[in-house]
């Protein structure tokens, strides 16, 4: 969810916005805490840290654990970002109708956003966010 907003940008402007820069450096702090705090990575236990800012921890880490730390952070955030673009160009109709939606209105609540999508006639794959989202909301 949180690059959905630069995934966009990149797909229809091909340019982007200070909110995308936003984007990155929140996907990136977000990666950093999964794999230096919470150990999500393939290095087995060597990543977690103590908590704490990340410029303490990170200068009493040696260079080679601060490469492999920093290579599965781009992991994360590259498999996220493939994977979140193929949603969002599997769903391109639906974007777009949000998108007018948004441009009426400055935002719009979980309702209306349910009434596009249940309009949109696309079909609710079962076992996937969108159809426990459409499911949760009757």
């Amino acid at each position: 969810v949180g690059l959905s907003g630069l995934i966009t940008e990149d797909i229809y402007t091909n340019d982007r916005s200070d909110g995308a820069q936003y984007d990155i450096q929140q996907a990136k702090k977000l990666a950093g805490e999964l794999v230096r705090i919470d150990g999500y990575c393939g290095l087995d236990k060597i990543c977690i840290m103590p908590r704490g800012p990340f410029e303490d921890v990170m200068v009493t880490i040696s260079n080679s654990k601060r490469l492999l730390i920093e290579q599965e952070e781009d992991k994360i955030i590259t498999t996220c970002y493939r994977e979140a673009k193929e949603l969002i160009e599997s769903h391109r109709h639906l974007v777009e109708l949000i998108a007018e939606k948004l441009l009426e209105k400055k935002s719009l609540d979980r309702d209306e956003l349910l009434a596009i999508y249940e309009n949109s006639h696309e079909p609710i794959k079962e076992n996937t966010q969108s159809a426990l989202f459409a499911k949760e909301a009757r």
